[in-house]
């Protein structure tokens, strides 16, 4: 499986249930509006990266590594963070359900 690296990019209203969410490391990316709910997020790794007004409900974040990401005005129902990567693990909850 091939990975990817994306930096600085912006995903504004992509449901990504219908567009493959590629696997990878995102660093200063921003999720606006998006739609990942139910999606293995699983070995992926977020640097610096904003969710904001997203759907992320029931993400499988196995390994998944979160170094400095904010999540603002997003739904997080059922997710599971005990089982990401907690090695420089910062995440910050702003509004969220």
């Amino acid at each position: 499986m091939d990975e990817e690296y994306f930096e600085d990019a912006v995903f504004d209203w992509v449901d990504f249930t219908k567009d493959n969410f590629k696997k990878g490391k995102y660093e200063n990316c921003v999720f606006k509006n998006c739609n990942l709910s139910g999606l293995d997020l699983s070995n992926i790794i977020f640097i610096d990266c904003g969710f904001e007004n997203s759907d992320l409900s029931l993400i499988a974040v196995k390994n998944t590594a979160f170094k400095d990401v904010h999540f603002l005005s997003c739904k997080l129902l059922g997710v599971n963070f005990k089982d990401c990567n907690n090695f420089f693990l910062v995440i910050n909850f702003e509004n969220c359900q």
